[in-house]
This record gives C-alpha cells, structure tokens and sequence, in this order.
C-alpha cells in the first residue's frame, strides 16, 4: 500500500521501468484482460482466452509503434 519510494516520484518512475517482459505481459493478462475472472473448469476456453488476449497485446504494441488509425483510414475511404 505505502512502498518505500513514493509512487508520485521519479524514483519509482525509474524503478517501475525496469520490469521485465513477462511481468508486463501478466499485468496485462491477469488485470486487463481478466482471464482469471472466468468460471470455466474448461481448458480449452482458457487456452482461448489467453491466446486471443496475447494476440490483442501483440496488435496493442504493433499500433503503438507504427501509428497506425482506424479513423485516419476511414476518412481516406469516404472521401
């Protein structure tokens, strides 16, 4: 709740970048995504949703490195 570098801080900005891949990956996963909020006992439907969410992460990034928007191509294709 209270850690010993405030969160406001750029201390903690810093510290908070050096978080590796996997642990950025299970944020979104588990918080975002919510796979763990599902009441199946099924395998398959968790399989599914963890891939379709690692697949909405991978589309996430690629849109953010390349710039690319939805609405900027739909104004193209009206006009």
């Amino acid at each position: 709740m209270f850690p010993p570098v405030p969160r406001c801080s750029d201390a903690f900005k810093e510290r908070f970048k050096t978080r590796t891949t996997v642990e950025r990956a299970n944020k979104r996963l588990f918080t975002d995504y919510a796979i763990e909020e599902y009441d199946s006992r099924s395998v398959i439907l968790r399989t599914a949703l963890a891939t379709f969410a690692a697949v909405n992460i991978h589309l996430d990034a690629w849109v953010k490195y390349t710039g690319f928007s939805i609405t900027s191509l739909l104004k193209t294709a009206v006009a």
